[in-house]
C-alpha cells in the first residue's frame, strides 16, 4: 500500500501519544528523516498537510525527559498561570472535534496559501514571452505613457484648429511630420499594449495570453480602427492635410480626421497610470494642480476655436472678424484674439471684441452660462489642492518652531539641535509608511461581519507562518478570527529604529510582514536576522518573558504585533481547545530547555518550523478523545489490511486473517 509507511507512523503516533501524557518528554527533532517532512510547493509545506489521521509522528519510545540546560545564574521564567494543567487534564486532556468543521477549517487555512492577494503578480513561467512583458509601473512604461499624453495633447490642440478653418500653411511641414510621428507612435502603442501587464481585482496579471485576451476585449478594436484611419490618410504619401486641401472631399475628410479626437478618452486613463507610479503625496498634489490648470486652458482653446468658426462662417459684413478688421491679420493674431475673448468669459475681465450678430450673441450667452458653472468648480478644486499642500508643509514648520523655542529656552547646543532636526526630517517627515487599516476612516462604516473578514485576510497570512497558530486555526478557526479582530495592531519602523530592547517586559509577539530586521544578542551566536514571514518573542506567549536582546529594523519594515494579554483572554475563552493550548505551552517550554542553541534558552528567536510543527501536532494528538483515536486507528488498519489482502501473495505465506490480526496487534503494541 502506498500509504503504509507515512500513514502508519502518523496514526500509531496518535495512539501512542493518547496513552502517554507524562510530565517529561523528549524530542529527537534534528534526527528526523527528510521523508517525515515532505517538500511542498504551497505554504502548507511548513506545517504538513492536515488530514484525518496524520497529526502525530512521535514514536512511543520517544519520551519527553526534562533536561535542564539553564544558566547557573538564571532560571527559566515562570509560566503564565493560565497555562498550568489541572489534575483532570493530566488524566484525560480531550478536545471535542467536529470532523466536518475540522476539514472545513483545514481547507480555509490551506486556501490562504493559494488565494491571490492584492499586489500578487501572476507570471507564466513557461512562456517564452515572459521576459518581454512589462510591469505597468516600470520606468520604460511610465516614459511611454508620458509620451502618449504628449501625443494626445498634440491632437487635442491642432485638430480643432484645422477643423474650424485656420490656415496652417506656415506650419505645414511641422503638421505633416507630426502626422507621421503620431500614426507611427499609436501603431507601436498597440504592440506595447500586448506586452504590458494589467491589474485585475488587485492582482497584477503578467501572463502574455491573459494580457492579449484582455486587450482584445477592451481597447484593441478602438485603437486599431483609429490607427487604420490614420494610415488611410498617409498611405499614398500625401498626408492628411494634403487630402484636406482637395476641394469637395474637405468636409468629409475633416469629419474623419475628427475621429482622432476620440483617442482623448484614453488621456484620463494614461494620466491615472502615471499618477499611480508616484508615491509622494506632495508631487501628486502638484500634478493635480497642473492638470486642472491645463484642463482650463484646453477648454478655453476649444471655446476660442468655436468663436473663430462662428465669426468666419457668419455674414461677411456683420461678424467680429470684419467688424474689428481682423480678416487680413495673421492667423496667429486671430487665434490669440479668440483665446483672449474666451478667457474673459470665464473671468471677470473685459476686452474690445464683442458679438456682432445673433449667432455670435447666442454663442456668447451659452459660453457665459457654462463658465459660470464650471469655472467656480475649477477654482474650488485648485483651492482645495493648495490647502492640502500648504497643510502638508505647515506641520514640519510648526514642529520646527516648537523645537527651536525648546532648544533656546533650555540652552541646547546648536550642534545637537541640528542633529535632532536633521534626524526628524530624514526619518519622520520624509518617511511615508504603508497605509494601515486605522488610516482608512471609511472602514468604520463597514458592518462588523465585513470588517471581521477584512481583519482575517489582513492578519491570518502572517499568523499562520507560526506553526502553533496554523494548527490553532484548524482546531479553532473562530478563535483565530477573534484574535485578528481584537488582539493585533499594525506598526511601521524605519531603518535603524528599535522594535524592542533588551530587558524590556515582553507585551507583544511580533510578525514581520515586510522588510528585514536584525536581532542582536549579548552572545553573538544567538544573534539572528529575520525577513518577511518571520516572527519573534513566541516564548512570551507562555512565560513571563523579558526580552534578552535588541530587535531593530535594517530596512523599512511592517510589523503586526499580537497583544499577549488579549491572546490569553481569547485562548482561555474557547474552552474546547484550551487543553490543546496548555499542552502546547508545556511542550514548547520543555523544548526550549532541551534544544536551546549553544546551551542557552534566553533568546527571543525560536523559528525552527519543523520542530515547532512537531510540537503542535503532538499537542493536538494528545487532546484527541479516545473514540477519535480508535476511529483513526481502525480506519487506518482497515485501509492497509485491504491493501494487503489484494496482494498476490505474502512474504511468509500466512493467511490474510492472521496477517490482519498480527498487523493490528503490531499497531496497538506501539512498535511502528
Amino acid at each position: 500500500a502506498d500509504t503504509s509507511s507515512d500513514a502508519v507512523a502518523d496514526s500509531v503516533g496518535e495512539c501512542a501519544a493518547q496513552k502517554s501524557v507524562d510530565n517529561t518528554i523528549s524530542y529527537p527533532i534534528e534526527s528526523y528523516p527528510d521523508s517525515s517532512f515532505p517538500a511542498r510547493s504551497d505554504a502548507t509545506s511548513r506545517h504538513g498537510a492536515i488530514e484525518d489521521g496524520d497529526d502525530v509522528v512521535a514514536d512511543q519510545s520517544s519520551r519527553f525527559s526534562a533536561r535542564s540546560m539553564l544558566s547557573s545564574e538564571e532560571s527559566l521564567p515562570e509560566m503564565h498561570p493560565e497555562w498550568h494543567m489541572d489534575a483532570n487534564m493530566r488524566q484525560r486532556p480531550t478536545v471535542t472535534l467536529n470532523r466536518k468543521e475540522l476539514r472545513q477549517n483545514t481547507r480555509i487555512m490551506q486556501e490562504y496559501a493559494k488565494a491571490h492577494r492584492s499586489g500578487d503578480i501572476m507570471i507564466a513561467q513557461s512562456s517564452i514571452f515572459k521576459y518581454l512583458v512589462m510591469h505597468p509601473h516600470a520606468p520604460q512604461r511610465t516614459v511611454w505613457d508620458v509620451l502618449s499624453v504628449a501625443v494626445v495633447g498634440y491632437d487635442i490642440i491642432f485638430i480643432p484648429l484645422d477643423i474650424v478653418g485656420f490656415d496652417l500653411a506656415d506650419l505645414q511641414t511641422f503638421v505633416d511630420t507630426m502626422d507621421w510621428i503620431t500614426v507611427t507612435f499609436w501603431t507601436l502603442d498597440i504592440v506595447m499594449s500586448f506586452l504590458t501587464g494589467f491589474n485585475v481585482e488587485g492582482v497584477l496579471e503578467m501572463r502574455p495570453s491573459n494580457i492579449a485576451r484582455n486587450y482584445l476585449r477592451t481597447w484593441f478594436l478602438f485603437d486599431a480602427s483609429i490607427v487604420a484611419t490614420d494610415w488611410a490618410f498617409l498611405i499614398d504619401g500625401l498626408g492628411a492635410n494634403a487630402i484636406l486641401r482637395i476641394g469637395k472631399s474637405t468636409r468629409a475628410t475633416r469629419i474623419i480626421r475628427t475621429l482622432r479626437l476620440v483617442r482623448s478618452v484614453k488621456l484620463h486613463y494614461k494620466m491615472m497610470q502615471v499618477l499611480e507610479a508616484i508615491r509622494s503625496e506632495a508631487v501628486k498634489i502638484m500634478l493635480n494642480l497642473i492638470t486642472l490648470a491645463t484642463f482650463i486652458l484646453i477648454v478655453n482653446h476649444y471655446v476660442a476655436c468655436g468663436w473663430f468658426w462662428i465669426g468666419s462662417t457668419g455674414k461677411k459684413d456683420k461678424n467680429w472678424l470684419e467688424e474689428y478688421a481682423l480678416s487680413e491679420m495673421p492667423e496667429s493674431f486671430k487665434y490669440t484674439t479668440a483665446l483672449h475673448w474666451s478667457l474673459t468669459q470665464f473671468t471677470p475681465a473685459a476686452m474690445e471684441v464683442h458679438p456682432k450678430n445673433a449667432a455670435e450673441r447666442l454663442y456668447a450667452i451659452v459660453i457665459l452660462f457654462f463658465a459660470m458653472i464650471t469655472f467656480s468648480t475649477f477654482v474650488s478644486s485648485i483651492t482645495t489642492q493648495m490647502t492640502m499642500l500648504r497643510r502638508m508643509k505647515s506641520e514640519p514648520a510648526k514642529q520646527q518652531k516648537v523645537l527651536q523655542d525648546y532648544f533656546m529656552e533650555n540652552r541646547i547646543s546648536a550642534e545637537l539641535g541640528h542633529r535632532i532636526w536633521s534626524y526628524l526630517q530624514t526619518n519622520h517627515y520624509a518617511f511615508k509608511k504603508r497605509v494601515h487599516k486605522d488610516d482608512v476612516a471609511v472602514f468604520k462604516l463597514l458592518p462588523a461581519s465585513i470588517l471581521a473578514r477584512l481583519n482575517e485576510e489582513l492578519y491570518v497570512p502572517a499568523l499562520k507562518e507560526c506553526p502553533f497558530f496554523y494548527r490553532y486555526g484548524i482546531m479553532q478557526h473562530s478563535g483565530l478570527v477573534q484574535l485578528c479582530n481584537t488582539a493585533i495592531t499594525e506598526d511601521a519602523f524605519q531603518a535603524g529604529e528599535e522594535v524592542f530592547n533588551e530587558g524590556k517586559l515582553a507585551e507583544h509577539m511580533y510578525f514581520l510582514s515586510a522588510g528585514h530586521m536584525k536581532y542582536t544578542h549579548r552572545d553573538f551566536r544567538l544573534s539572528a536576522e529575520l525577513e518577511s514571514g518571520g516572527w519573534a518573542s513566541e516564548p512570551a506567549l507562555w512565560l513571563r518573558w523579558s526580552h534578552y536582546g535588541k530587535m531593530e529594523a535594517t530596512t523599512f519594515i511592517e510589523v503586526q504585533s499580537l497583544i499577549l494579554d488579549r491572546f490569553r483572554a481569547v485562548a482561555i475563552g474557547h474552552k474546547n481547545t484550551v487543553s490543546f493550548v496548555r499542552i502546547y505551552a508545556k511542550f514548547f517550554v520543555e523544548y526550549i530547555q532541551q534544544k536551546a542553541p549553544w546551551d542557552s534558552w534566553w533568546t527571543d528567536i525560536w523559528t525552527d518550523v519543523r520542530a515547532l510543527s512537531e510540537i503542535a501536532r503532538k499537542a493536538k494528538a494528545m487532546t484527541l478523545p479516545e473514540d477519535e483515536v480508535e476511529r483513526l486507528s481502525t480506519s487506518l488498519t482497515q485501509r492497509i489490511s485491504t491493501s494487503l489482502r489484494v496482494s498476490s501473495n505474502s512474504s511468509d505465506g500466512a493467511p490474510a486473517s492472521r496477517r490482519d490480526s498480527s498487523f493490528k496487534d503490531y499497531i496497538f503494541k506501539g512498535r511502528c
